[in-house]
């Protein structure tokens, strides 16, 4: 972003910065338009770009903005100074499926958003996406304890990944059908209960006592 961006009075860059999250979040970039959002930002076409010089600049500063959001609500960095994170992988996800659900339910459009970021066509815009995705996924997971985990580490922590980015896509379903949200709380909740167990005791629930049904 421009300079110019970033001395702007922060009521308007916050309005800026909410319409964009509300365009990728509603359409993938390829689909997003920035005459859109200069509409729902109240701006000239010219005003939009004396603060961007590419769309893709604005949609990769928005994609870091949404992880920058969604991790200051978690407060791990200050979690991680105590000492007060579990180091085992399967321990800290269910944490964090614990933390982040009240973000999800308060900033959907957050969520709608990096949902989004795993359905871009363009290569180029994918990779640095990618990018900007794993380097906020590593500050959360990357110092577990994976001396027990029996496969290497960035096959876990892809399998960790891909569990979130399901739970996102499973929440952002239940949403748009369900306004109770004691309920979704509960059932994303739920969800993650029956994602730990299988991860702790194996597909085949060979530990005696180990069930995996669920209603």
């Amino acid at each position: 972003m421009k300079l110019t961006f970033n001395r702007l009075p922060e009521e308007k860059k916050q309005r800026i910065i909410n319409a964009c999250i509300n365009e990728f979040g509603s359409n993938s970039y390829e689909k997003s338009s920035t005459d859109r959002i200069i509409k729902k930002a109240g701006i000239s076409k010219g005003g939009l770009y004396e603060y961007i010089s590419s769309k893709e600049e604005l949609f990769l500063y928005i994609v870091n903005y949404g992880y920058e959001k969604l991790n200051s609500h978690l407060g791990w960095d200050s979690w991680k100074k105590d000492r007060r994170l579990p180091l085992a992988l399967v321990d800290r996800m269910y944490l964090y499926a614990e933390n982040v659900i009240d973000f999800y339910i308060t900033n959907p459009a957050y969520v709608s958003l990096i949902v989004n970021t795993h359905k871009i066509s363009e290569r180029s815009v994918e990779i640095k996406v990618d990018k900007i995705s794993r380097e906020h996924f590593n500050r959360l997971f990357e110092d577990c304890d994976f001396s027990t985990i029996n496969i290497p580490k960035r096959k876990a922590l892809d399998i960790a990944s891909w569990l979130i980015m399901k739970t996102r896509y499973d929440f952002l379903s239940e949403i748009e059908v369900e306004s109770d949200i004691d309920k979704i709380k509960e059932d994303y909740l739920a969800n993650w209960t029956y994602v730990v167990r299988i991860l702790r005791y194996g597909i085949t629930g060979m530990t005696e006592g180990v069930r995996y049904d669920m209603e």
